[in-house]
């Protein structure tokens, strides 16, 4: 299982990079003390970005079977190839019907412009 603290003690860089897991707490007493604000001066107390500008340190047991870096190599090839099918399928999906625009525009009798619709509103 993935654990968020290390056993051994942060560097001091480590310590100015991550408050630790009290951070978040002292923030929501902050917000508390001033009222509440706007979502907008909530965004630019994260950094702009919705993000709260601190990295979280997640550290995993050794061995454990969750850890990505520890999975087989056969089993990264699966996740991978799952992955990429997944990729094809949506692609597929979306302009596997693309040759037969026209015809299924004179079949139903619409224009061009609207038989593409099919594929513009699938992505």
């Amino acid at each position: 299982m993935a654990r968020h603290d290390t056993s051994p003690a942060p560097s001091e860089h480590e310590r100015q990079q991550f408050d630790g897991p009290n951070a978040l707490n002292e923030n929501v007493d902050k917000d508390e003390e001033r009222g509440a604000a706007s979502d907008h001066e909530k965004q630019e107390d994260r950094g702009g970005d919705g993000s709260s500008g601190k990295e979280i340190l997640v550290a995993w047991d050794e061995n454990d079977k969750m850890n990505p870096q520890n999975w087989t190599t056969l089993y990264k090839c699966w996740i991978t190839f799952q992955l990429g099918m997944l990729a094809l399928a949506a692609s597929l999906g979306s302009s596997i019907i693309s040759p037969a625009n026209a015809t299924i525009g004179r079949y139903v009798g619409v224009s061009n412009e609207v038989t593409v619709l099919n594929v513009s509103l699938y992505m």
